[in-house]
């Protein structure tokens, strides 16, 4: 009789085993470049098993959707670069592009308008401006759980300028040319917090397809780190 009975939990326990150790959540990632802040839907989707030493390695895979990236670059690079302060630098993006290029790249066109305010003796101030186009790549790169985005010149003279100060060029040059990092253990569902994340892998998927970045990674949880990720789990989902 017990072993009927047995029998007939078998698949229960089983379906409940995989409900912990598998599954996958839609979630938007926010993600902040510089001053402009991102809005990424994503879909992730995860796989458990236990290590020989007691741990758990959770592998992931995530998918997120940057068609907005390219639909609003020229607003999302006002967000970032515009400033204007009195007696300062006045910047204002004109114009941007940017295409996919490569699995980890992007053409990245921006036109600026840029001015140096100088103030001398209380007076009103005095602008030296340029307007200034430059051609860029943002390249994208991984390290640990940081997504890495380089924003650097396509070439060696990436930047033409069209005003009254060539010298404003390199100046100016430096405001687009940045190096920004991305935590993706802090975009992650609120399950996934916390936990230290690996990202092995990025790249997007390129024309014609849709545009679409793939990450996959993983996270190593103690036997108690594990139980308490799968409870968040299971509550989520009660």
């Amino acid at each position: 009789m017990l072993r009927a009975i047995a029998f007939l939990l078998l698949p229960l326990l089983v379906c409940a085993a995989h409900a912990e150790t598998d599954g996958s959540r839609d979630f938007v990632a926010r993600p902040k470049v510089g001053a402009a802040h991102l809005t990424l839907p994503s879909h992730l989707t995860w796989q458990a098993s236990p290590d020989a030493d007691g741990t758990y390695r959770v592998r992931l895979s995530l998918i997120v959707d940057v068609g907005s990236v390219l639909r609003d670059i020229r607003t999302l690079s006002a967000a970032a670069l515009d400033k204007a302060k009195p007696c300062g630098d006045l910047l204002r993006v004109r114009d941007a592009a940017a295409r996919l290029t490569s699995a980890t790249t992007l053409g990245y066109d921006l036109r600026i308008h840029y001015a140096k305010r100088l103030c001398i003796n209380g007076g009103a101030p005095m602008e030296l401006p340029a307007d200034i186009a430059c051609s860029s790549i943002i390249a994208l790169s991984v390290a640990g759980s940081r997504v890495i985005v380089d924003i650097r010149g396509a070439n060696s003279e990436p930047c033409a300028i069209d005003g009254t100060s060539a010298a404003l060029l390199k100046f100016a040059s430096s405001k687009v040319f940045k190096t920004h990092t991305i935590d993706l253990a802090q975009q992650l569902p609120p399950e996934f917090r916390g936990a230290t994340v690996n990202v092995r892998s990025i790249a997007f998927d390129t024309p014609p397809a849709s545009p679409r970045l793939r990450i996959s990674g993983d996270s190593t949880m103690s036997a108690q780190e594990f139980r308490e990720f799968t409870s968040k789990i299971n509550s989520t989902h009660r």
